[in-house]
């Protein structure tokens, strides 16, 4: 599953198991070591993913430049994404899991939101950099140019199994797309089945679709960012998240996000990686 609040924040996050609060290391203690201990998706491409066990991506790079301005190394831990954003701060940030891989002192792509930022009070989460949309891509020849989804009551449309894109689209129309939605696991799968002529579109984050359509051939969709209710999560910010009793380094992170922001570094980034940078708001 992605990293998206709106995803997640329709489903109800089950409450953690008491366990003992992994210290955190605070800004002092981490120049001291030399390296920064960063968490990222696995396989959250063009975002983060890793290929020949090495990170790549934009919160890659990002976290690659993090570190280089605190002076610091970064060191990578990479894991799938949860059930929920919450699992995921609990694994990743604050506990842990049982066979003691340890935890991490940054976390990016993380969604800036109140009610999950209440729910884990054991964690900060701050400094948004990028904001996401809904978008879909879809094949003009087939569709029609800006499709309504409306057209999607005749043709198959593919989405990521159990993402914001995904509930929508179940109740599209009053439920009349339903039957023509195809789910598919991981998301690079509705990308092949888009190019194979399986489905006419597939809906997703705008930046995801991006990073996808890069192969030959790919000019023949297009891009467009439908008009959806607010309920369902049409775009939304993320930033980063530190130990709640490590405020101080991030403060210090926080600073260089701001600066790596107002340059355009984080613009260029995504640029790099064939993404449209969307400042964040909130």
């Amino acid at each position: 599953m992605r990293p998206s609040l709106p995803r997640r924040g329709l489903l109800a996050a089950a409450a953690a198991l008491a366990a003992p609060r992994v210290l955190a290391r605070p800004l002092d203690e981490a120049r001291d070591s030399g390296w920064l201990r960063i968490a990222l998706y696995e396989d959250y491409a063009p975002f983060s993913a890793v290929e020949a066990g090495v990170p790549r991506g934009i919160d890659a790079d990002l976290g690659t430049r993090i570190a280089q301005e605190l002076g610091l190394a970064p060191r990578w831990l990479t894991r799938q994404a949860g059930e929920s954003v919450d699992d995921d701060l609990r694994l990743n940030v604050w506990r842990g899991d049982l066979t003691g891989s340890g935890t991490a002192d940054l976390m990016l792509h993380v969604p800036l939101d109140r009610e999950l930022a209440r729910r884990n009070d054991q964690v900060a989460i701050f400094g948004g950099y990028l904001r996401h949309q809904l978008a879909l891509a879809y094949e003009e020849a087939r569709t029609g140019p800006e499709p309504g989804f409306e057209v999607f009551e005749r043709l198959p449309i593919g989405v990521e199994t159990d993402t914001n894109s995904d509930f929508y689209l179940l109740s599209a129309q009053g439920g009349r797309v339903r039957a023509n939605v195809r789910h598919y696991l991981p998301f690079e799968a509705a990308m092949e089945a888009l190019r194979g002529g399986e489905v006419a579109a597939v809906m997703a984050q705008r930046g995801q679709l991006e990073g996808h359509l890069r192969a030959p051939g790919d000019d023949r969709f297009r891009l467009m960012v439908p008009r959806l209710p607010a309920v369902f999560g049409r775009e939304w910010t993320v930033g980063a998240a530190v130990k709640a009793d490590s405020r101080d380094l991030g403060y210090a992170i926080g600073d260089v996000l701001d600066a790596l922001r107002e340059s355009g570094e984080i613009a260029a980034i995504c640029r790099r990686h064939g993404v449209t940078w969307l400042a964040p708001q909130g």
